[in-house]
């Protein structure tokens, strides 16, 4: 069935996901911020002078990224190990939103489901724009101007 279609599961991952579906839904707080949305929505603009492409779980009032995670609690750091302000920075200069405007619904996958909305702070947004400049510096530096990688060297103090 995987050679002819790329979307078979098995009945305990199709229960599961409807299960996290469900919880969703009967969330009125997190059901309610997506109402009169767009989902899935793609978005290509310059940003600091580079093109930047991306898609937006949810748009509508606010601009809303989906997550699964283990432990709803841990997202916070979560957050921050995976560089979500980065995408956050990102995703609001492409969709013209404010900060404000962006928050990230998080759903656990453990058997409690247990649902988090999480609203972004201004710390969190200008952390996002410095590691987005940070990153384009690296690709100027090392991609652009074809820096020599033999010569690449992370020097530190601890």
């Amino acid at each position: 069935a995987k050679a002819e279609r790329w979307d078979v599961f098995t009945v305990k991952d199709r229960d599961k996901a409807l299960r996290l579906r469900d919880r969703f839904y009967n969330c009125k707080p997190a059901s309610e911020l997506i109402e009169n949305s767009k989902f899935e929505v793609p978005m290509v603009n310059n940003l600091m002078g580079y093109p930047f492409r991306g898609k937006a779980d949810v748009l509508g009032e606010h601009l809303i990224d989906l997550k699964t995670t283990q432990i709803c609690s841990a997202f916070r750091y979560s957050a921050n190990k995976y560089n979500y302000d980065s995408q956050c920075y990102i995703y609001c200069n492409l969709f013209g939103k404010s900060y404000k405007d962006f928050k990230y619904i998080v759903i656990d996958k453990s058997p409690t489901n247990e649902i988090g909305i999480f609203n972004v702070s201004e710390n969190f947004y200008f952390s996002g724009e410095q590691k987005v400049e940070y990153a384009i510096k690296v690709y100027e530096n090392y991609i652009k101007n074809e820096f020599d990688l033999e010569n690449y060297l992370v020097e530190d103090t601890l």
